[in-house]
């Protein structure tokens, strides 16, 4: 679902920009905050001699692929890798024609599902069809109707999938068929029901600026603290990340859907 909204908001964001443009503000929004909250865990890989040239430089670049897969130190930073492949596509969608991303992205695909190197499965992996579902969901009309019925359907469907590390990437036509189908009719039923949302998400609404921030430092709040804590001190650590780290550079020059991650803008934003 992460990737199937992060496909709905860049798609929706790209709109009238460069591919320079959108490319920069790319990764002003990602590689900043993200460096500050790789530092401990870099620190730790120091201390632990854990670290490798391939790692700290899948670390500090975002892209994960040498010789084999090198697993960032952070360790969530993996879904940023597929964040940044798919910001490369979309500004090349810009700079020539969607059709020369999706050419290229299916090849890459069908590569995967014969040779399976760590490069193909990377550039050719199944979660970059549910960024492609959000994407499509900006087209896709709403109906009510459909979504109270879908909904419920689509979190069955989740709930009854095997989790992620019984499908892992060695099967991707599993993974399109039992998430990424799944988690693009949970946000389309969202985004069709969205106007019954009151003034009372407003709360949840500017919690929602600070997700990117939660997702980065969630991570290490839970390895140090029990769970009781370690929910309400992840929101304070996000909340001072989003407002020391991230809204300072995110100031620096403002754009349209340079507000959280998690959240689409309004089109009058």
């Amino acid at each position: 679902m992460f990737f199937v909204i992060s496909g709905f908001i860049i798609a929706t964001v790209m709109r009238g920009r460069t591919a320079a443009e959108f490319y920069r503000d790319r990764l002003r929004r990602i590689y900043p905050a993200y460096w500050v909250a790789t530092v401990p865990w870099l620190l730790l890989a120091i201390w632990g001699g854990l670290t490798t040239p391939e790692r700290t430089l899948s670390s500090l670049t975002l892209w994960p692929i040498y010789s084999a897969y090198a697993e960032p130190y952070l360790r969530v930073a993996w879904t940023l890798s597929f964040e940044m492949l798919f910001y490369t596509a979309a500004a090349l969608a810009i700079l020539t024609s969607a059709r020369l991303p999706l050419a290229m992205f299916a090849l890459c695909f069908a590569g995967n599902l014969i040779y399976r190197t760590p490069l193909l499965a990377f550039t050719g992996s199944p979660m970059i069809f549910e960024f492609l579902a959000g994407v499509a969901l900006t087209k896709a009309g709403r109906s009510e109707q459909a979504a109270v019925f879908l909904l419920p359907a689509a979190l069955i469907a989740v709930a009854l999938a095997p989790i992620f590390d019984e499908i892992g990437l060695a099967h991707p036509l599993s993974r399109i068929a039992l998430w990424g189908i799944p988690s693009a009719a949970i946000v389309y039923s969202a985004l069709s029901l969205e106007r019954f949302v009151t003034r009372w998400a407003n709360w949840p609404a500017k919690l929602g600026d600070a997700s990117y921030s939660l997702y980065l430092w969630h991570f290490l709040i839970c390895a140090l603290f029990p769970a009781v804590a370690a929910i309400p001190l992840s929101i304070a650590a996000a909340s001072a990340s989003y407002r020391f780290i991230e809204r300072p550079i995110l100031r620096l020059k403002p754009h349209v859907g340079d507000r959280g991650l998690g959240r689409a803008p309004m089109p009058a934003e």
